[in-house]
């Protein structure tokens, strides 16, 4: 809390002596509406991952979303169809089956969205299409009642240029990447009693056109847990977290102050009411690894602050956090075609999932 509190400071004084409008902001942050976690400034450590385990588990599973390989599903959407079938329900069925492989029961929890056009405008008289969200769960052994979630959404985006027509986007990054992850904890945790619930989410339809609408898988999610007076203690979206490396790292305004120049960290991100949640987290990744991490619960007024599923638990009143290379922020290819499984980091990607790991032990305790 003493190295908190001198980062507090050491990001006002930065500020004194520019615009107005900066000086509003550190006004804003004296006022305690940003708490940050900063980790110390290095290199990711070497990783050294035995053949054929967490690295490759990642690989093929990206591979298999997002690859242009016979088989692979690639673009992962409504708009887009293979034989008939959309790609969306393709990508449905894959997380069914490893899960399924794994032992446990999947739950499929169907709805029905109205097909919606690039601007998020619902299509006059087409007829609703059946999506679904995945769910498995470990029942609590001491604390049932309590849960927590650790989702991830299995969609890309449908990107579109007005004089191009569609894009493909194959949405190596975002998400195959947090889709894999997701399967890899989900892995791990077969055959564990942990005290609390653990449930792992595959969301459907984070990205536009259904982003922030009433379709979004996870606000689908969330609003029943909430309708069902579910007591979730913890919700982790985890998004976009392939992509590390050495090139400039970009962020909103005045948050970089106090962070990286280079894009080699895993961050863990809130809105400035779940810091503990964010302290929580970033405390249980550095207990069992030196990969580098950090931490913020900023205001809610930050630009894309609640970019992904996390924001549809804030709605329903739960607490929540996302995990995150941070997107846009680091990745040049994002929401583009370029966006493919060779670009990620997969060794990088695989110290991060060990360090999650402990993460939903901690938090399932």
């Amino acid at each position: 809390m003493q190295r908190l509190r001198r980062r507090k400071w050491w990001v006002a004084a930065s500020l004194l002596g520019t615009s107005v409008g900066w000086k509003l902001a550190l006004v804003l942050i004296i006022a305690g509406c940003v708490s940050l976690f900063p980790g110390e400034r290095r290199s990711p450590p070497p990783v050294v991952v035995p053949p054929g385990s967490t690295v490759e588990r990642l690989r093929a599973d990206v591979w298999a979303l997002a690859g242009d390989r016979p088989g692979d599903i690639g673009e992962r959407n409504l708009a887009t169809t293979r034989d008939g079938v959309t790609t969306l329900r393709l990508a449905e069925q894959y997380p069914t089956a490893r899960l399924t492989g794994m032992g446990y029961r999947v739950k499929a929890e169907r709805y029905d969205v109205r097909p919606r056009d690039h601007n998020s405008n619902v299509i006059p008289d087409a007829p609703p299409i059946s999506v679904a969200n995945l769910e498995v769960e470990i029942a609590g052994t001491t604390k049932p009642n309590e849960i927590v979630v650790i989702g991830a959404h299995y969609d890309s985006v449908n990107s579109a240029k007005s004089h191009l027509g569609r894009v493909a986007t194959p949405g190596a990054d975002d998400n195959a990447s947090g889709t894999a992850a997701l399967l890899e904890l989900a892995r791990r945790f077969a055959g564990a009693s942990p005290a609390r619930t653990l449930r792992f989410v595959f969301f459907t339809n984070e990205e536009p056109p259904y982003f922030w609408t009433e379709e979004m898988g996870s606000w689908m999610a969330a609003k029943r847990s909430r309708a069902k007076h579910e007591n979730i203690v913890a919700m982790l979206s985890v998004e976009s977290i392939g992509i590390y490396n050495e090139q400039k790292q970009d962020y909103p305004p005045l948050v970089g102050l106090a962070f990286p120049d280079e894009g080699n960290f895993i961050a863990f991100v809130s809105r400035h009411e779940d810091r503990e949640l964010v302290d929580r987290c970033v405390t249980a990744f550095r207990g069992v690894t030196d990969f580098p991490s950090e931490g913020a619960a900023l205001p809610r007024l930050v630009p894309r602050l609640g970019s992904s599923d996390h924001w549809s638990y804030w709605k329903e009143g739960y607490p929540a956090i996302m995990v995150t290379d941070t997107a846009l922020y680091r990745n040049r290819s994002y929401h583009k075609p370029c966006d493919v499984p060779e670009t990620l980091n997969y060794e990088a990607f695989a110290a991060v999932v060990e360090g999650l790991e402990a993460v939903v032990r901690e938090l399932v305790e």
